[in-house]
């Protein structure tokens, strides 16, 4: 029987591997765990693994490159965009995920921030807390939800229940997908808008659910922004490279927009080791999670034994399933 040196480099197995140890058990395996804020650790390790096992840690080519015998990468995520995906496929490495692993939870914290924004819950709180004042009008009057019109970025499978959990909530929903044609919005509820910038005009909330793609980088920038309406709010849900934080920043700091909660954002991993030197980090009007939409019970489990899944289906000589290069 094959041995199998198993490596996990994720923030899910800090010191353990108890939720995976069943689906590895029948197989002759040699586990390795990694603490994934040591590179150093990790880059010792990669000459000898055959499975790699990582959450949100970046795997370059040149970590691709120094490993000669690993056969299968599995993503505890969704995204793969931390994976050199070309290269680990030039190098017979399969790559897996987990689709659709925690849809329910991005969209369900998409709606905790529309709410928030829309209510100014967060910038009441912080008036109160931080500047001491106890008064109503400290911020602008609000519309009502069903006044409001929502903007979705994007319309795929989180952007779809996006729109049917706020549908009893908002005036009007509207898209920018071309993905999507215009009889399946209307099939789904809602309006689809061809012109990015003419969406962007009209709507109360924006709300990014994109992919990664190089060419939607910074697709909301400074020209974007501008576009917008002054008591308007943006959301990003989706990649921190989709938002020109700089540009973000001199937005809300001139009224351009009102404010924006940030799920996820540029240099994130910059940020994780506390890099919080940006002056967006300041900005009263923005709301902040740690890239935790993603985040409960039921998501990080799937996440660990979906992952645990593909790896089983390589040690028996099948097809990992969910493999995307």
């Amino acid at each position: 029987m094959n041995t199998y040196k198993i490596c996990f480099y994720s923030m899910f197995n800090r010191g353990e591997f108890h939720m995976e140890r069943p689906y590895f058990e029948p197989f002759n395996t040699e586990v390795v765990i990694i603490d994934e804020k040591s590179e150093d650790d990790f880059v010792s390790q990669l000459e000898d693994i055959d499975i790699l096992i990582v959450a949100n840690n970046v795997i370059t080519p040149e970590h691709i490159r120094m490993m000669k015998k690993c056969k299968i990468i599995a993503r505890q995520g969704v995204g793969v965009d931390n994976i050199a995906t070309k290269e680990a496929a030039a190098a017979g490495i399969a790559v897996c995920n987990v689709p659709g692993g925690s849809v329910d939870e991005v969209s369900d914290h998409s709606i905790a921030l529309f709410l928030s924004l829309a209510r100014n819950i967060p910038f009441y709180s912080q008036h109160i807390k931080v500047n001491q004042i106890w008064d109503h009008q400290s911020m602008p009057p609000m519309k009502r939800f069903n006044e409001m019109q929502l903007f979705l970025i994007g319309f795929g499978q989180i952007g779809q229940l996006v729109a049917k959990k706020a549908e009893a909530l908002f005036g009007e929903i509207t898209i920018y997908d071309p993905c999507i044609s215009h009889d399946q919005a209307k099939q789904l509820g809602v309006k689809k808008i061809d012109n990015i910038e003419v969406g962007l005009k009209t709507a109360d909330i924006v709300s990014l659910h994109l992919p990664f793609k190089e060419e939607l980088t910074h697709i909301i920038n400074s020209k974007t922004l501008k576009c917008m309406k002054p008591e308007a709010f943006l959301v990003n849900m989706a990649r921190g490279a989709h938002v020109d934080t700089d540009a973000l920043n001199e937005a809300l700091d001139q009224d351009v927009i009102a404010g924006a909660a940030l799920d996820v954002i540029e240099n994130e991993l910059k940020t994780e080791k506390g890099d919080f030197s940006h002056p967006i980090y300041k900005n009263p009007k923005v709301i902040f999670t740690p890239h935790v939409g993603w985040y409960g019970i039921n998501s990080r489990k799937k996440a660990r034994i979906v992952a645990a899944d593909a790896v089983v289906d390589f040690m028996q000589g099948k097809t990992p399933r969910n493999q995307v290069n």
